[in-house]
């Protein structure tokens, strides 16, 4: 998301990050669940200076994006920087307006600006041919623990969902190629729910303790749709701990209640979301998902039986997931911060996978940098 910040500057600078750090596999497999043999797990050290919060593929290139402080009194600018993958340094940076959608590689991205005290107001950030474009308010909410902008990129579109507009829960179906507005749909009230999209249009997932409706638990949305329809139900209050859609097919871990109960991987297929496979999480219930059917999907959980080494970090095992069977293996263990969530649409996207490895990007820790880890299989 894109917020209001300085208008940036443009400039090139090159910075190359210090030089591979190459661990070994941490930690024992859990019972039940397989550990992946020997993955080689490099980190380097972001400069002080540069807090890169968000790491994604844009074409064929990996990118960076977040904030610099600035020399002196000049302040802060937001930044993007690609990535060369060997040696792992980065090859420019450039300071694009923080408007800019380019900023985070999209061609149109969510704008929240704060109008006034205590409410917030949501609009389309639209790159047209090098000039960035502001489309009209979508939608204008109180600053509440209900109310927070959530979307999803998905096929030709970039799908929004805030749950405190005048109208009230909507979901916005924005052109990817135009940055206009295509078609607003009322939709069940969710709390902050996840968000998946792929060419049969937008899945919502009840998340968190709020949980879906009733039974109701995963709705779609068409691109032409007048309202959402269920397409799964569970139990009452149970809740989806992520979900993704790619070409046909949606994954989702869905956890029962009351908390601690058991939580299933699922697969689905098509628009209606037709039962693939199920099959248990074995206790390894992430709460963020990122990958594809060829590399795999990685999450993470907290590794419950370690104590924190330092007061800010604590150790998050890292986990395979096969799309064909949902299968899990452990991968490797990483420092991260204690509330390090992974990529979502309220922190931002700080893992993905690139050519094949899971790079992750570790905000800064008061005075410490960020750090940036390369995992590969």
């Amino acid at each position: 998301m894109l917020s209001v910040a300085p208008t940036g500057r443009k400039l090139i600078l090159k910075a190359t990050i210090a030089a591979l750090a190459t661990t070994a596999a941490l930690a024992s497999a859990s019972i039940g669940v397989a550990r992946l043999s020997a993955p080689v797990v490099s980190s380097a050290p972001i400069p002080a200076n540069l807090a890169l919060r968000e790491i994604f593929v844009d074409g064929s290139s990996l990118e960076l994006a977040g904030t610099m402080t600035l020399a002196g009194q000049a302040g802060i600018a937001c930044v993007r920087a690609s990535l060369a993958a060997a040696p792992l340094e980065l090859t420019k940076i450039v300071e694009p307006n923080c408007d800019d959608p380019g900023l985070i590689g999209e061609p149109v991205a969510p704008f929240v600006t704060a109008p006034t005290p205590g409410y917030s107001a949501a609009r389309v950030a639209y790159d047209s041919n090098g000039r960035v474009d502001l489309g009209p308010v979508l939608a204008s909410y109180p600053d509440d623990s209900g109310s927070h902008l959530e979307w999803a990129y998905g096929p030709g579109a970039l799908w929004l969902y805030e749950d405190e507009t005048a109208s009230g829960p909507t979901v916005f179906r924005i052109s990817e190629g135009t940055g206009r507005l295509v078609r607003a749909t009322p939709v069940p009230g969710l709390v902050r729910p996840l968000l998946a999209a792929d060419s049969a249009g937008l899945y919502l997932a009840g998340t968190g303790s709020y949980g879906g409706i009733g039974k109701d638990i995963i709705w779609h949305v068409g691109a032409e749709a007048s309202k959402a329809q269920v397409v799964v139900t569970a139990g009452a209050g149970d809740s989806v701990s992520w979900i993704t859609a790619q070409g046909e097919d949606v994954w989702a871990d869905i956890c029962r209640r009351p908390s601690g109960s058991a939580c299933e991987i699922s697969r689905f297929h098509g628009p209606n979301l037709v039962p693939v496979f199920r099959v248990s999480d074995r206790g390894r219930t992430g709460r963020w998902i990122v990958g594809n059917t060829t590399d795999g999907f990685y999450s993470s959980v907290v590794a419950q039986n370690l104590r924190p080494l330092i007061p800010s970090k604590v150790r998050w095992e890292l986990i395979r997931i096969d799309p064909s069977t949902g299968a899990i293996t452990d991968v490797t263990t990483l420092m991260l911060p204690a509330f390090w969530d992974g990529p979502n649409a309220t922190e931002g996207a700080d893992a993905v996978v690139y050519d094949g490895s899971l790079y992750v990007v570790s905000d800064p820790q008061g005075t410490s940098a960020g750090v940036l880890y390369r995992v590969q299989p």
